[in-house]
């Protein structure tokens, strides 16, 4: 790799912005299944001698980072502001160490916008603060983030991407400037110009042999697309080629900054269902464990829970003596892909998500030998051995388990993660009166489908379908008003001993046949469940998700608190406002005549 004079961001391993007459060339070793990328940058500084422009790439060579992604951005600080190159440097080590930063369960598409609200807002308020040095914060930003076998695009200014794709140019971005005059135009959108910003955001498939190039309007509104062209077809050193433009735009006249980078796609990664299921079969799978027997250290003190698929397994550690809870695929399972991506997904959302209401995932103290994943262990029993042993709950004791559960399940939404597997044998009610959400592998995570989208859509065949939501028995992947309607069904059935609607909806497959079930409302199973209650109840478990609440908050406001909404009379007939009473005064008036009837005959 050569360099010319680096300005290192915090992370000087992985990324860098480049200064004023300097470049890069970084190629990513290519190894089987990877991505694999070349890349090459350069900037000059124009006539006044003070380049305002910076540029990074960030091409990742081992874990955590590498499953984000190859990064690349550019900026163009606005020359009349006197916080241009503030504003410029800060736009791309912000954005490359943020983006890294970031959860990685959300999708690329969440990160990059959330990353760069916070920025923008930090350089509108650097810009109007009363120092003069940080006057005028704003700044130009292209970045391109490729990750599995797409890239994404992230875009506000005149900074352009181009794709040069067999033999052809093409812009992927667009000037947000106006024009005044012939020869004048002026951002209209730009990082840091207003406390809200409207970024552009676009995705496309990748294929090798793809070039990127990002450039300002110190290269881009000097030469031509001809001469771009054919300089990315002629050379082919992505270092070269970048100092070869840049010179170019000098020598044509060129007095603003000049600053470009180009990436080349050489490899692109294989179908993720493969890799993931061969990175998730490299262990054996261990056989049925009894107590007093030992796995890599750790000895089985008891059988927790078994089952066709998994086993659950309380066991402490040798050396320490701290006790974990290790889940285990049943040995007929070892050959089952969908299985072993379901068990992979939640190992990995189990080591990364950091909830109070999600049992954590423990990094083993040894180098494991067979496949399994180790948990904290939390004394506890599950909502359906609870029901099993105690029957169905009161309303108060069912609001209880709401309240519970919205923040947990809130817990996972907010990283972009579905559960999708919501049901009384997943939830733990721990002796420490915390709940505690277990069976990850049917989740769905932004993140990993991005990256791996047949291996996250892999598990949804494992989710108990008496618990999912219509739309998941169709077949689509699902939103946050999926696991609403499973935490609804949940307490329905605390409180009812039953599920929601009359049939099954388990052989539903087409969007007709939701219209067919009929929902039994719960006062006619229990008798105690108050109308509003039950209305709250009817909406969040309604077939369509466009018919749910829109938040889990609203859901539970209306179960906390009655909704004028669900108290119509005139709209529910009495046998179904209160089936009890019905009966009751049905039965009193039938008493009634049966007596007259009787007086009746005695008096002929």
């Amino acid at each position: 790799m050569r360099t010319g004079r680096l300005s290192l961001s915090k992370s000087p391993k992985h990324a860098l912005s480049i200064q004023a007459d300097s470049s890069l060339a970084w190629q990513q070793a290519p190894h089987s299944g990877a991505l694999v990328v070349s890349a090459g940058q350069c900037s000059r500084a124009g006539v006044d001698g003070y380049n305002q422009d910076s540029l990074g790439i960030c091409i990742p060579e081992s874990e955590p980072r590498l499953s984000r992604g190859v990064v690349a951005a550019i900026a163009d600080g606005v020359s009349n502001s006197e916080g241009g190159r503030l504003a410029s440097d800060s736009c791309v080590r912000s954005f490359i160490d943020d983006y890294y930063s970031a959860p990685e369960s959300w999708s690329i598409k969440t990160a990059g916008q959330r990353i760069l609200t916070a920025l923008n807002r930090w350089l509108y308020a650097q810009g109007h603060s009363q120092r003069v040095a940080h006057r005028g914060c704003v700044s130009t930003l292209s970045s391109l983030v490729i990750c599995g076998r797409c890239a994404h695009l992230f875009h506000i200014g005149d900074s352009r991407i181009y794709l040069y794709r067999e033999g052809e140019l093409r812009a992927l971005t667009r000037d947000h400037s106006t024009p005044v005059s012939v020869d004048t135009a002026y951002l209209s959108r730009a990082m840091g110009m207003d406390v809200a910003i409207d970024v552009d955001y676009r995705t496309l498939a990748i294929t090798p042999g793809d070039v990127f190039f990002l450039s300002t309007d110190g290269v881009h509104d000097v030469l031509s697309e001809v001469i771009i062209t054919q300089s990315l077809e002629s050379i082919q050193d992505p270092e070269e080629c970048s100092r070869h433009l840049v010179e170019r735009a000098m020598e044509e006249g060129g007095s603003d900054d000049a600053s470009c980078q180009i990436l080349r796609i050489d490899c692109i990664p294989a179908e993720h269902s493969e890799l993931e299921a061969q990175r998730a079969s490299e262990l054996p799978v261990p056989p049925l464990l009894a107590p007093g027997q030992i796995i890599d250290g750790y000895e089985v003190i008891e059988v927790v829970f078994e089952s066709p698929r998994s086993q659950v397994y309380w066991v402490e550690d040798r050396e320490s003596g701290q006790r974990y809870s290790m889940k285990t695929l049943a040995p007929r399972m070892a050959q089952d892909e969908a299985y072993l991506h379901a068990f992979s997904i939640e190992m990995w959302v189990g080591q990364r998500l950091n909830s109070r209401y999600v049992v954590r995932a423990v990094e083993p103290l040894r180098r494991p030998r067979w496949l399994y994943a180790l948990c904290e262990w939390v004394p506890s029993v599950s909502l359906r051995q609870h029901l099993d042993e105690r029957g169905r709950l009161s309303v108060s004791h069912t609001l209880a388990l709401a309240e519970s559960l919205v923040p947990a399940i809130r817990s996972l939404h907010r990283a972009e993660i579905l559960h999708r597997d919501i049901r009384p044998e997943n939830i733990l009610l721990a002796d420490s009166g915390d709940i505690k959400l277990i069976d990850l592998g049917s989740c769905y995570v932004a993140g990993v489908h991005e990256s791996a989208p047949l291996a996250a859509q892999s598990a949804e065949g494992l989710m108990a379908l008496e618990y999912a939501a219509p739309e998941l028995w169709l077949g689509e992947v699902g939103a946050n008003a999926s696991d609403q309607y499973s935490l609804a069904c949940v307490l329905y059935e605390c409180l009812t001993g039953a599920l929601p609607y009359s049939q099954s909806g388990v052989g539903v497959r087409s969007a007709r046949g939701l219209s067919q079930l009929k929902y039994v409302p719960a006062y006619h199973r229990n008798p105690m469940v108050p109308l509003w209650f039950d209305g709250a109840l009817k909406k969040a478990l309604a077939p369509r998700s466009q018919q749910r609440y829109e938040a889990l908050s609203e859901f539970l406001l209306d179960l906390k608190k009655p909704n004028p909404h669900f108290m119509n009379h005139r709209s529910v007939p009495w046998v179904e406002k209160n089936p009890l009473r019905f009966w009751q005064a049905l039965s009193g008036l039938l008493s009634v005549l049966l007596m007259f009837a009787v007086w009746m005959l005695t008096q002929t």
